[in-house]
């Protein structure tokens, strides 16, 4: 179902005045909120989404947050900046921004899309996140781009360097089960969700064929870690001791 103009129009405004900029080019970011399944119900041109968005938003990201980490911690080795680049691009924290942004109730979202819960969706909201940068980057420039990004993730790159010895869920609770049971973790696809393009996995983690934790992600690595991070919750909270 074709949304009116005037709700589209609405959406982008409020958009500007959330963010507190003002676009040169809003249609950017009436691109950045539409969804793959919303211009797929409305028959437009193929790149007529946030697909293109996300892929350079995403670029923009991490060119921000390497250089921003690099200049910020010049004493933190390279192996724990990439566990803290991990932490703060992971879709689970770009989801939780996109909400607080309240991105999920300004996408375009196709019928089907929005029946199955899709502006509950962890990938769909990480991706409109980076969408949204990418929009921001294409209008008003990499430092403006950059601004944004450091304002919004500055929390977690501190929480995250904080606690970066204990960001590599996997490895935490590897070396646990090897010492309290002997035993390695293994893992399990439980799900598959999506097209080819916009996949979601759905991970399990078992300890003698029991399930300690689950968690999801785009890729396999990320549905892993966020399993691992479950299992560590489930296991402190359980045998009451900390990883």
């Amino acid at each position: 179902m074709v949304a009116p103009r005037d709700i589209i129009d609405a959406k982008v405004f409020a958009m500007q005045k959330k963010l507190g900029m003002k676009f040169n080019d809003p249609t950017l970011l009436e691109r950045a909120l539409t969804h793959t399944s919303y211009s797929n119900e409305i028959n437009a041109p193929p790149c007529a989404n946030n697909e293109r968005m996300e892929f350079v938003g995403d670029a923009v990201l991490k060119l921000v947050m390497c250089d921003y980490l690099y200049r910020r911690y010049p004493n933190v080795r390279e192996g724990d900046l990439t566990k803290v680049l991990s932490y703060v691009v992971s879709d689970v924290v770009l989801a939780e921004h996109a909400k607080s942004e309240f991105l999920n109730e300004a996408l375009l979202l196709g019928k089907g899309e929005e029946m199955t819960g899709g502006r509950k969706k962890v990938s769909i909201l990480a991706a409109s996140f980076e969408s949204i940068i990418a929009a921001i980057y294409l209008d008003q420039g990499l430092p403006e781009a950059g601004r944004f990004i450091i304002a919004k993730l500055k929390n977690q790159i501190e929480f995250a360097v904080a606690h970066k010895d204990r960001l590599n869920y996997k490895s935490l609770v590897q070396e646990f089960c090897v010492h309290k049971f002997g035993v390695s973790p293994s893992y399990r696809v439980t799900a598959e969700i999506g097209p080819p393009h916009d996949r979601v996995f759905e991970v399990e983690l078992l300890i003698d064929d029991k399930v300690w934790g689950s968690g999801s992600g785009r890729t396999k690595r990320d549905a892993e870690q966020h399993a691992a991070k479950s299992a560590v919750q489930q296991l402190e909270t359980s045998l009451g001791v900390e990883l």
